[in-house]
């Protein structure tokens, strides 16, 4: 759901259409509701004016129906409220869904552009506003006019006067309270924001808590933190100021209503046009005047926070990525080939990072790549996944434009493994099958067993359900990369390219994780980056990068023979991690 021309109108009707049968059902509850609070005060004023004067018998009677009916009000309100919460969690959660869905269909540009916690705090925190207006807005802005109009006819059929002296009020007070609640609007936007960037800040520095402690960032850190917690406290203090102001406002207008109940009644007392009982009934339809008051004015300040949220929402939902969906298909099985012509590519205009690559991969080929820091490694194999397109040239598979290939499935045929694997907390199998349940555990045994974890599996305590956690217990860095192995075994890619993912291991470790990689590559076509020609002593092809361009391309062998690829050599000693 990526449609930018979507308002909060729009949005109301497409996430509460699968649940309309629940809201109708809540509208239904809501004016029986209604009905109960109107009738009760009648029973009332009945048993007041009846004291001394009709039997003990009617006067239980009448005692016994005001209280079945205060009970049956509230089993009601709970219903209410209850269903209220279902439908709005249920819709916010639809929308949740479609939103993380979509941002991780964006490219990688805006995942540069925004943390994970900015990301997180956006797709819940910004929705989370919208769960109160999804689940009560319409139905409690009718009931609750409904009651409100109920309440002033119900007046008027005791006394005109009455109801014409609380229908002035009540425009007045809804009036000054949606004035002082627009007032705090730009208010809790602006808390939203700043609450966004908070949490933004704590992810980062969660993730990189390693490196910011080994390198004594403390201050540097604590200092953004105070900064972003400083504008964070004061927005949400100016907001709750307001909010207080706005209570206070309100306590005062509902002081003065019923202080208007008893001055009009007692007049009207001695004027003989009311009973005791008539005035207790108008002091309780005052009384009950402030639920449907305060309700409207409330459904507008959520109206407005809500109209907060989706301005948010609607920017991520602008946001479109550059990597159109393509229309093609690759062939089912068996490896592709791979053929750059003339690729460049920049991640700043001006800044050049590849110049017109050219090369082919035949299919079922392996293909080192070397080169200094810098070089373009890394940007190739991002681009060959289609992480990023080239700003110019082709990249192509079996012929196919990679720009033409449909997203999905061009995601399952190839596949990137990095020197950063990223460890899922959960469990084994769900970090191997990335929470695909349909993987039978025997099958994940043996893809184990065949990179090499046998032992390592057996030695958990609950196997496949041995919970993992990222920088927790029970895995190393090779076992780490041999997982990601693991993975990429399942979806059985045609091309699988592997960035520098046994850069950061020991030799035992390395030579392990090779015997995996060499294991994987088998009937398929790979591409394999590294810092150094000794990981390489198996591929069939080597290719050499400098400064964004191709400087030597050929097959093994012929590095090995040629004297001249000594510059091969001396770039691949030199070489750094990533570029």
């Amino acid at each position: 759901m990526t449609r930018p021309e979507l308002g909060l109108r729009h949005l109301l009707v497409m996430y509460l259409r699968p649940h309309r049968r629940a809201v109708g059902l809540l509208g239904i509850v809501l004016v029986v509701s209604i009905g109960l609070q109107l009738a009760s005060p009648q029973v009332l004023q009945r048993f007041i004016d009846a004291a001394g004067k009709q039997p003990m018998d009617e006067l239980l009677r009448l005692a016994v129906m005001f209280i079945a009916l205060a009970i049956a009000n509230q089993v009601f309100a709970v219903i209410a409220i209850y269903m209220g919460e279902q439908i709005g969690w249920r819709a916010t959660n639809a929308m949740r869904e479609d939103l993380a869905l979509h941002c991780l269909r964006l490219d990688m540009p805006f995942h540069k552009t925004l943390t994970p916690g900015a990301l997180a705090e956006r797709i819940d925190g910004d929705v989370k506003a919208l769960a109160e207006f999804f689940a009560f807005f319409v139905v409690r802005i009718v009931a609750n006019a409904v009651l409100l109009v109920g309440i002033l006819v119900a007046l008027g059929i005791e006394n005109w006067r009455m109801s014409a002296v609380f229908g002035l009020f009540s425009l007045v007070a809804m009036f000054t309270l949606i004035r002082l609640q627009g007032a705090a609007t730009s208010h809790w936007h602006a808390t939203r924001r700043h609450s966004a960037d908070l949490y933004g800040l704590l992810d980062e520095s969660f993730a990189g808590a390693e490196d910011l402690r080994g390198n004594g960032a403390h201050a540097y850190v604590m200092r953004r933190f105070f900064t972003h917690a400083r504008a964070f406290f004061r927005a949400k203090r100016t907001g709750r100021f307001i909010e207080s102001v706005l209570w206070c406002t309100t306590t005062l207008l509902f002081a003065i209503a019923a202080v208007l109940a008893l001055a009009l009644g007692g007049y009207l007392y001695f004027q003989g046009e009311m009973t005791i009982g008539s005035i207790v009934l108008v002091f309780f339809y005052a009384e009950m005047l402030r639920r449907p008051i305060e309700e409207i004015t409330q459904r507008v300040e959520d109206l407005q926070r809500a109209a907060a949220g989706v301005q948010r929402i609607q920017e991520l939902w602008r946001m479109q990525s550059a990597l159109g969906d393509g229309t093609r298909s690759l062939p089912a099985d068996g490896p592709v080939e791979v053929a750059l012509e003339d690729v460049s590519f920049a991640y700043e205009a001006g800044e050049p990072v590849l110049h017109r690559v050219s090369l082919t991969v035949p299919p079922g080929r392996v293909l080192g790549v070397v080169g200094r820091t810098g070089s373009g490694k890394s940007t190739l194999a991002r681009l060959l996944v289609r992480l990023y397109d080239p700003a110019e040239g082709s990249i192509r598979l079996n012929g196919v434009e990679l720009r033409e290939i449909r997203l999905a499935e061009q995601r399952v045929r190839t596949a990137l493994v990095s020197q950063d694997v990223r460890i899922i907390r959960g469990t084994v199998r769900e970090n191997i099958t990335l929470f695909d349940d349909s993987v039978p555990a025997q099958r994940l045994a043996q893809v184990l067993e065949d990179l090499g974890l046998g032992d390592w599996l057996r030695s958990l305590p609950d196997g496949l359900d041995t919970m993992l956690s990222p920088g927790g217990r029970g895995i190393s860095a090779g076992e780490a990369q041999l997982l990601a192995l693991a993975r990429v075994f399942l979806t059985s890619p045609a091309l699988v390219v592997l960035d520098e993912a046994s850069s950061r291991l020991d030799p035992a470790l390395e030579a392990q994780v090779q015997r995996a990689i060499r294991r994987l590559m088998e009937g398929r076509t790979g591409v394999i980056i590294a810092h150094k020609l000794e990981t390489l002593r198996w591929v069939d092809d080597i290719l050499v990068l400098q400064d964004g361009r191709v400087v030597e391309h050929g097959s093994r062998e012929q590095f090995m023979r040629n004297s001249d690829a000594i510059h091969a050599r001396l770039l691949a000693s030199d070489g750094g991690a990533r570029s």
